[in-house]
């Protein structure tokens, strides 16, 4: 087993270190920007990843980092070490029970261990005192079995302690090399985070609300990784990761590829905390026997990603199947920053390559100089003004590839390494079926099942058009009333695309309908019908051919059709002897509409690249035919 291996220090050097009142503190001095230089940091240090990394470059953190560490209660009671400054986790959270805000004691130990020249709490006796404080409140708040609260005392949650393991294993690999602590604190510290680790390892409702919340259980992956680096003997933790890391990948993740999140997938958690945890598992994995889960986890989820997120010609965003989400909203990703685009060729397509990320670089310098020594001010009850995640990855393992090898990885985009196919993705736990239409003019995404997170309550239906010359012309929206697409009765709040769908698909009007199955099919080729039922007396049917989408509702009485387009921004579509042309990159979108009474466009909602979601309200009754034709469609 590794020991913590600490400086021999003299007697008087141990009764400075042992344990100070708060009177006895001396305050944490602010870092002087003005006697610094935008030069004294490396590029990497000035740098802001994409997705799970720092909101500001790092001046900010050093210019307010001794309001964070002069927060840190310091007179005796119970509330002693509690870090009181609300700039991690929501407002109403920042308590004395809540383990979640104490992770910023990574950003503590980042400062009292990085050895730099423009770091004035480098070994700095005022930031120690509070940092062994911190420590000390922290394992004062765990369970005796290892668990940590969040919502309230005593309430022992799995995110509050998984998420503490990630972080705490970050922080003790930096104390373990740092300038020295009070002697046995850092075994004391380690002990508790294993209890820790051990209890979300070997708690079976634990491992049950992960296969419902995935990313919170997976923060035991780099939590466990970065303990066994620091002790590779611990046998009984590396065994107990081995064995959840099989299951997990079993019933963490669905056969349709995506992480689980309330049920269903979610954008805004795969980007960011799935990300993190990936991330840091890989660096702490890729050099040992335990890298292949990861690999293997990666790739499955960028197969997914990819069918949900195809190219935008201009390459700068990528405008995501968002209707699916059940926990949060992105309409968008950007990049996404991973270092297993090393071993996973198809997130080459997401990730900033080599110049791209010299750019965003020198960028950064640039506007650091150009306000030097002023950074943004510090908001106080804000979520994450200040939080570990700015810390969190900056020793980690990272990985660009170079334009070329991004341009290889877009060609093998299913979208452009095949200018047909029809192929569908089903959950095995509940049966949300992705159907993925490509025809040589177009691409479409149809999302279908039961409704498994009803605050949310995503939008089921056509959910994502795109064309190879224009990008993403349409786009669903998730909980929305106005903006995502279908079919709303009259004196309905909702479309009935809200509710849960259960269609059947039928390809070139074949007398039995194709059954859907759990995991990944193809279709079989030709011309693919999706009917399903709206409300107890109304029909719909989305058909694809080569030419476009043609819709036919069929509905007793008044009602609205809702298509919510991304235009141009400011373009504004005008009816012509039923149809309209949309224009993108200089390439029409033509919308041919039959027994329509009358149209009315939503005020727009901006989307990034110059484009603006925009709704057409399609007011008809009893029955309403229209076809979305990209480029030289044919009339239905």
């Amino acid at each position: 087993m590794m020991r913590l291996i600490l400086p021999v220090l003299s007697l008087a050097a141990v009764l400075t270190l042992h344990h100070a009142s708060a009177a006895d503190w001396p305050p944490v001095e602010p870092a002087d920007l003005s006697a610094l230089s935008p030069g004294d940091f490396t590029d990497e240090e000035l740098d802001m990843p994409d997705m799970a990394g720092p909101n500001f470059p790092l001046p900010y953190y050093l210019a307010h980092f001794h309001r964070l560490a002069n927060a840190v209660v310091g007179e005796e009671g119970p509330r002693r070490g509690f870090i009181d400054l609300s700039v991690w986790r929501r407002p109403g959270d920042n308590e004395p029970y809540n383990a979640r805000v104490m992770e910023n004691i990574l950003s503590l130990a980042w400062f009292y261990t990085n050895d730099r020249p423009w770091n004035p709490y480098h070994g700095d006796d005022a930031t120690r005192l509070r940092l062994e404080a911190a420590l000390e409140f922290w394992m004062s708040m765990q369970n005796e079995d290892g668990r940590f609260s969040e919502y309230g005392p005593n309430r022992w949650n799995l995110p509050a302690t998984a998420f503490a393991t990630k972080f705490m294993g970050e922080t003790l690999l930096l104390l373990e090399s740092g300038p020295p602590l009070t002697p046995g604190l850092l075994d004391r510290v380690k002990a508790a985070n294993r209890k820790a680790i051990h209890t979300v390892l070997t708690r079976e409702a634990y491992f049950e609300q992960g296969k419902r919340f995935s990313n919170q259980y997976g923060n035991v992956w780099a939590g466990a990784l970065a303990h066994l680096e620091q002790d590779p003997g611990d046998g009984e933790i590396r065994d107990l990761l081995v064995e959840r890391l099989d299951q997990g990948l079993r019933h963490f993740i669905s056969p349709a590829g995506f992480f689980y999140e309330h049920n269903g997938p979610d954008w805004g958690y795969a980007f960011v905390t799935h990300h993190s945890n990936l991330g840091m598992a890989w660096h702490h994995a890729r050099e040992t026997g335990l890298a292949e889960p990861f690999r293997k986890e990666q790739a499955e989820w960028a197969e997914w990603l990819a069918l949900n997120a195809p190219p935008e010609p201009d390459l700068d965003v990528f405008l995501l199947n968002r209707a699916i989400e059940t926990r949060q909203t992105r309409t968008h990703l950007t990049r996404l920053e991973t270092p297993l685009a090393e071993v996973v060729p198809l997130m080459r397509i997401y990730a900033p390559t080599r110049e791209e990320v010299a750019k965003r670089r020198a960028a950064i310098r640039a506007d650091v100089a150009a306000n030097w020594p002023d950074v943004p001010g510090l908001r106080i009850r804000d979520f994450q003004s200040y939080g570990p995640y700015a810390f969190l990855h900056r020793r980690h393992h990272q990985w660009h590839p170079t334009d070329d090898e991004r341009r290889e990885a877009l060609a093998r985009h299913p979208v452009n390494a095949r200018d047909r196919f029809a192929h569908q993705r089903v959950d095995d736990r509940n049966p949300l079926a992705y159907t993925y239409v490509r025809r040589p003019n177009y691409y479409a995404v149809f999302n279908a099942g039961p409704q498994v997170a009803p605050r949310r309550a995503p939008r089921l239906g056509l959910g994502l058009l795109w064309s190879p010359r224009t990008g993403v012309f349409f786009q669903s929206q998730t909980a929305s009333d106005s903006d995502a697409w279908g079919t709303k009765s009259a004196g309905m709040n909702r479309v009935h695309e809200a509710s849960p769908l259960f269609p059947e698909y039928r390809v070139d009007g074949a007398a039995e309908p194709w059954k859907s199955q759990p995991g990944k099919r193809g279709l079989p080729d030709g011309n693919l019908h999706i009917h399903y039922d709206l409300g107890e007396n109304g029909r719909k049917i989305v058909g694809f051919d080569d030419g476009g989408v043609t819709v036919i509702v069929e509905h007793p009485g008044e009602f609205t059709e809702y298509l919510p387009f991304v235009l141009d921004r400011g373009e504004t579509p005008v009816a012509d002897n039923g149809k309209l042309v949309l224009h993108r990159n200089e390439h029409p979108v033509t919308l041919r509409l039959r027994e329509a009474k009358t149209l009315e466009w939503s005020s727009p909602r901006s989307l990034p690249n110059g484009r603006e979601l925009r709704t057409l309200r399609v007011e008809a009754a009893d029955r309403l035919a229209y076809r979305i034709e990209p480029g030289d469609g044919n009339s239905p």
